[in-house]
């Protein structure tokens, strides 16, 4: 009988222990797609691409991600901010509450 109780709390608490492991990893959550992540990125008007994407769970309920994205030259601040604005609430729709983006600018092919 001690076994059959043992095999219950074990498959009932089994999802609780992977997530509870994932998140003291900082694993990639399960409730994230990296490839939407991205297709949202380049789907967001002004950015070109999207690389260094980091996303891990601050909580259980919360997940953050840091990422590079590549906007074109000749961006102004403002439009700078209002493309990581754009971003960021699209990412909202993916998962994940804190985003810190970091601006790098294409010059003639190249990233700087």
């Amino acid at each position: 009988m001690s076994l059959i109780v043992c095999a219950v709390i074990i498959a009932s608490t089994w999802n609780l222990l992977k997530g509870s492991l994932r998140l003291s990893l900082d694993g990639v959550p399960e409730n994230v797609d990296l490839e939407k992540v991205k297709e949202a990125a380049l789907k967001t008007v002004g950015i070109t691409g999207i690389h260094h994407i980091h996303v891990w769970a601050i909580s259980t309920t919360q997940n953050a991600l840091t990422a590079h994205i590549i906007i074109e030259e000749h961006t102004s601040l403002e439009e700078a901010q209002k493309i990581k604005g754009n971003l960021k609430h699209e990412l909202e729709h993916q998962n994940i509450q804190h985003a810190t983006l970091e601006i790098e600018i294409k010059i003639n092919n190249h990233k700087c």
